[in-house]
């Protein structure tokens, strides 16, 4: 009995060895690409670009302060060799990224104590209740350059050609 439930077990690997591993996963090829991203003729700094590939996966990359990115797939460096959709995506920096400091000195009277256990059950109350809906941040570039169906933005990436793409953002 034993040796049946091994048997099977073995086959059964090998079948998925032999079959499944063999599938679509390994023919996507992907190659060396980067860029800079420039908005009304100026570079944009801290935009991210994504390119979006009719197959593979998509790849990202952020740009520095000259609007120059290099793109990944996942922790892959590079992008998936063919056409691809892009979209750049740029908000300005949120107020809200750093917490506000809370002075955590020692108190040294029973007044600066009761105010420090104030300030910080306010500071609870505020995080609980979420207080009220932030407004989204606004984007610097059109929001038509956000999504990768409405950019109108397209790039073919050469298995073993020169993937230095330029691009132009407008109002």
């Amino acid at each position: 009995m034993k040796r049946s439930i091994l048997y099977q077990v073995l086959v059964g690997c090998g079948f998925c060895i032999f079959f499944g591993c063999s599938g679509s996963g390994g023919d996507v090829k992907l190659a060396e690409a980067d860029g800079t991203v420039t908005y009304k003729g100026s570079p944009l700094a801290g935009a991210d670009v994504t390119f979006v590939p009719e197959k593979g996966p998509l790849a990202q990359g952020r740009t520095d302060l000259n609007g120059k990115f290099t793109l990944s797939s996942g922790a892959l460096r590079g992008v998936a060799v063919g056409p691809a959709k892009v979209s750049v995506s740029a908000f300005p920096p949120s107020s809200t990224d750093t917490p506000k400091k809370m002075d955590m000195s020692q108190p040294k009277t029973p007044e600066e104590a009761q105010a420090f256990f104030n300030k910080a059950g306010e500071m609870q109350i505020a995080m609980g209740q979420g207080g009220q809906a932030a407004e989204p941040p606004k984007a610097l570039v059109p929001e038509r350059y956000l999504r990768a169906d409405s950019s109108g933005l397209s790039y073919t990436v050469n298995a073993n050609g020169d993937n230095h793409f330029k691009i132009e953002l407008q109002d």
